[in-house]
């Protein structure tokens, strides 16, 4: 789990999966080969599938692991 990243004043109040997906992306956009970094259209996929709605529920439309091509031990930071 990362725990260096969220904000403090949440006292660990907040879902621990999201935060793995956000840290993994923040990882893939610093790639030093910018061919390797996911595009604005991905970025912006994989943040809605995590960002809450108007209504209050979130878009699941997309897989992580799949976006990335990964395993979901991969996502562990």
């Amino acid at each position: 789990m990362v725990t260096e990243l969220p904000d403090p004043t949440l006292q660990g109040k907040f879902p621990a999966e999201e935060m793995q997906i956000m840290a993994h992306l923040a990882r893939e956009c610093l790639q030093w080969d910018p061919e390797a970094r996911p595009t604005m259209t991905e970025v912006v996929q994989i943040l809605s599938t995590i960002a809450p709605t108007l209504h209050g529920t979130k878009r699941r439309n997309l897989p992580i692991a799949a976006a990335f091509n990964l395993t979901v031990s991969a996502l562990s930071i």
